[in-house]
């Protein structure tokens, strides 16, 4: 009886996210949906691409993580969402997989490392909706991962695609937080980078909470950008042992809430 009660509590918080939508804007990329169907149908999903040119000021053209593009696949209404590779990828590249869902996960996909434990937030008291960091070495371009929940619901997944990265422990420092969504300004941490030039990257994640600011902070663009969901990236890679500043962005709830932040680097394969 205790799990029925819980159930009905996470579904009153989908209720409350249904309208959570995602805006990609990317310098240089069109905004599209790709055609759910085929060989490969998801009901009540979307997919969007974008692309990136090459990281400007790299210290070292011969050693550097290249962003190359995302892909993002969304779901109002699922218990499971199968997530796809960036268009272009090849063996050797390092994904990271941002997963947003409505519910506490438990079935956190096969294959993907798992740096920090994923950050739960939301509408308080209850804070059901998660955010989830992965990463992994492509091996073969064109496969899929099934990203699970335990009950029907709204999640996003937008798996990022850098060449030139290592392969061993590719996230520098990477660190999820909670903080309260009480009105101004919302920040993800800085971070320390290592041996390498680095790429650094941040996430911001709120479910039913209000509004981000839609224009990216000075020095920092967007990758996907959106009201309740942004990724934003460095415009320049970070010299060995360069400190990656805190990136923030403006938050207007509609009601108490908690917001998740994320901040990670890509380091350069030696």
């Amino acid at each position: 009886m205790w799990i029925a009660g819980r159930y009905r509590g996470r579904m009153g918080l989908f209720g409350r996210v249904v309208g959570l939508t995602l805006t990609v804007a990317l310098v240089g990329c069109d905004e599209f949906s790709a055609d759910p169907g085929g060989a490969d149908a998801r009901a009540d999903a979307t997919l969007a691409d974008g692309g990136s040119g090459v990281d400007a000021a790299a210290p070292d053209a011969g050693a550097r993580p290249t962003f190359l593009g995302y892909r993002s696949a969304a779901a109002p209404k699922n218990t499971s969402l199968t997530a796809e590779l960036p268009a272009g990828a090849a063996a050797g590249d390092v994904a990271v997989a941002v997963w947003v869902a409505a519910f506490a996960v438990n079935t956190p996909p096969t294959g993907w490392e798992v740096p920090v434990p994923q950050a739960q937030f939301g509408v308080v008291p209850t804070d059901d909706a998660v955010l989830w960091l992965g990463s992994k070495v492509v091996a073969d371009p064109s496969e899929k991962t099934v990203f699970a929940m335990n009950a029907a619901g709204k999640q996003s997944v937008t798996i990022l695609l850098f060449r030139g990265a290592r392969t061993t422990q590719p996230l520098v420092n990477p660190a999820l937080a909670v903080t309260p969504g009480s009105g101004g300004k919302v920040s993800a941490p800085g971070f320390v980078t290592q041996a390498s030039s680095t790429a650094a990257v941040y996430v911001f994640a709120s479910v039913g909470m209000g509004t981000f600011a839609e224009t990216p902070p000075s020095g920092v663009a967007a990758v996907v950008s959106g009201t309740e969901f942004a990724i934003y990236r460095l415009d320049r890679l970070l010299q060995p042992g360069e400190s990656a500043p805190p990136v923030s962005i403006v938050a207007n709830p509609a009601q108490p809430a908690t917001v998740a932040v994320a901040s990670f680097g890509v380091a350069a394969a030696p």
